[in-house]
């Protein structure tokens, strides 16, 4: 996670903190994702990309991480 840093914390307008975001927020971003990455060739480096190659055990282990971290 390092673009929303280490704990999800964030890091500026572009990379906005998901510490302490519901873990469905994230589950269903995520997946929001993926389908864009479906639909066409996702940027180098961009969530997209990143969510794309994530299985559905990372996608949660993830969301529940990120929704036990103090929001920002």
């Amino acid at each position: 996670m390092s673009c929303h840093a280490e704990n999800g914390t964030g890091n500026g307008q572009r990379f906005p903190s998901i510490a302490g975001e519901p873990a469905v927020f994230v589950v269903n971003r995520l997946h929001e994702f993926q389908a864009r990455a479906k639909a066409g060739t996702p940027k180098p480096a961009s969530m997209t990309e990143v969510a794309s190659k994530l299985t559905e055990a990372q996608i949660r282990a993830a969301a529940a991480f990120l929704s036990v971290k103090p929001a920002s």
